[in-house]
């Protein structure tokens, strides 16, 4: 076992998880420090533990500056957990299996546990929001979260793409292109029609939606 493995046994503490999982190295003088950045994107704060002194596993800073940057409702989600390993285990793996919800996120106390299913606010899924980001970040904090705009501007020019791609493939179709229209009210009683093209390609029988609008009221 080398040097690296045999310290990263003595990070048992579930605060780890909000770090990067390597720190880097530092000497300052004849003192050597662990540096341990935090997980989230964007955030250059490292956290510095001296390791000549009798605290040097303290993570005393890592916590304080956890809930400054995360938040108490994540941090303290966190806690939860009894150690580095089980938070890794039950959060990580729970998002990557299927399972029941109420396995995953079990409460160690005998108390009842309550559930609330009130949509959330255009503000509590922000991505300032660090509640929300450490719930869809759970288990992956290292992944990035793009905010609405950046969304938005991506899939319309997604969009765009596709529209002349689609156009630029049936101008330069040889064969005979198939238009259909269908028409059918919504329960809300609003009219919508359809239109779609079918085409032979290579073979193989291809249908597309070019539109879907919204019929006129007379």
């Amino acid at each position: 076992m080398n040097r690296k493995e045999r310290l990263k046994k003595k990070w048992s503490s579930p605060i780890y998880t909000l770090f990067e999982a390597t720190p880097a190295i530092e000497h300052i003088g004849t003192c050597r420090s662990h540096l341990f950045q935090c997980a989230s994107r964007g955030c250059k704060v490292t956290i510095r533990q001296y390791l000549d002194t009798k605290d040097a596993h303290s993570t005393g800073n890592m916590w304080k500056y956890a809930r400054k940057c995360r938040g108490d409702e994540a941090v303290n989600a966190v806690d939860e957990a009894k150690g580095a390993s089980e938070a890794h285990m039950k959060v990580e793996g729970g998002i990557l299996k299927n399972g029941k919800l109420t396995t995953v996120f079990k409460k160690k106390s005998k108390n009842r546990a309550t559930y609330l299913n009130v949509p959330l606010t255009r503000e509590e899924t922000s991505v300032t929001n660090p509640g929300f980001l450490f719930i869809t970040k759970t288990g992956r904090p290292n992944h990035y979260i793009p905010c609405r705009f950046t969304v938005v501007h991506d899939v319309c020019m997604v969009f765009m793409h596709t529209c002349n791609r689609i156009a630029n493939m049936l101008r330069e179709y040889e064969g005979k292109l198939n238009l259909m229209m269908d028409a059918w009210t919504s329960p809300n009683h609003c009219a919508f029609m359809a239109i779609c093209i079918h085409l032979e390609k290579k073979g193989v029988p291809l249908t597309m939606l070019l539109d879907l609008v919204e019929v006129a009221k007379v």
